[in-house]
């Protein structure tokens, strides 16, 4: 009440603490708000949210992903696999010739700030 949160139509919960988040986007709920949205960051919550009434869930993970499968819809890539024990995937991109990247000095293509180029293969010949 304190909050007015019956008189919310929205309400989001993005505090660093997942439990908060849900527990907090719950009491929106409970108060009627229109739409409750709560930043959950453990992956494993994710299938259970439907099953308490917690339809709308941000998640940094899931949406990593989706910006990751954006981002190689529009590229040539090889293979993708993940690494255990570390958040983060490997991806593997066939880079034809003639294209924009094969066009300049590797080190002067600006690849996100994460981003780690762990090898470069030319005509089967590691370099």
């Amino acid at each position: 009440q304190a909050e007015d949160l019956e008189n919310m139509d929205s309400f989001v919960a993005v505090t660093g603490d997942d439990e908060n988040n849900i527990i907090a986007t719950l009491l929106a709920r409970q108060y009627e708000v229109l739409r409750p949205i709560a930043l959950v960051n453990r992956v494993a919550y994710l299938p259970i949210l439907p099953t308490i009434g917690l339809n709308a869930v941000i998640s940094k993970q899931m949406l990593t992903v989706n910006a990751v499968q954006q981002f190689i819809q529009h590229r040539q890539v090889a293979a993708i696999a993940g690494v255990p024990g570390v958040e983060g995937q490997m991806i593997e991109y066939i880079a034809r010739q003639g294209s924009r990247i094969t066009q300049r000095p590797l080190r002067d293509v600006k690849f996100p700030r994460s981003a780690v180029v762990g090898a470069v293969l030319r005509n089967g010949e590691l370099l």
